[in-house]
């Protein structure tokens, strides 16, 4: 989250494509380390009756957020990259800072965790991490392409992040 923090808030600062692509690839380190590490920190902290509760909570946030990211591109335009980033980066600060506030969840070890080769001949798990890396891959397809269409018909960044929230 820390990492994350600097980066997003960077980001809104940075005006050569070297940085910015360079930030943005640190960003995407960061937010895979901070699925990982919460996603662990949820199932190890929440007791078995509620984990799948919690656990769709954790992704209903995630698609919130996602949902999300069009509008704060277009707050963006409207308020300028610098000071909506560095909100962006202020948040996470915070979330960081919150989450130092919890005890580290004690792990317990539930028996044979099995092989790599036995995980990767789990059909189960195979079909979620495909169904996961189509739905990540999709998202990041959809946010990238769907813009140019109205962009190139002469919508402007208001207009196709309006197009993003009501749809």
């Amino acid at each position: 989250l820390a990492l994350f923090a600097v980066a997003v808030a960077a980001f809104g600062f940075a005006t050569d494509i070297v940085a910015l692509d360079g930030l943005r690839a640190i960003q995407g380190f960061a937010c895979g380390g901070i699925w990982g590490g919460a996603l662990t920190w949820v199932i190890a902290a929440t007791p078995a009756s509620r984990r799948g509760r919690v656990l769709g909570a954790a992704f209903s946030a995630a698609i919130l957020g996602t949902l999300l990211g069009p509008a704060v591109g277009t707050a963006a335009v409207w308020l300028g990259t610098g000071i909506v980033f560095a909100g962006l980066g202020a948040i996470a600060a915070g979330l960081a800072a919150w989450v130092l506030r919890f005890p580290d969840a004690a792990i317990a070890p539930t028996g044979d965790r099995g092989s790599i080769g036995g995980l990767l001949r789990n059909r189960a798990l195979l079909l979620g991490t495909w169904l996961m890396l189509l739905g990540g891959g999709a998202l990041g397809v959809v946010y990238t392409l769907i813009p140019l269409r109205p962009s190139h018909f002469g919508a402007s960044s208001v207009a196709i992040g309006a197009i993003f929230l009501v749809a």
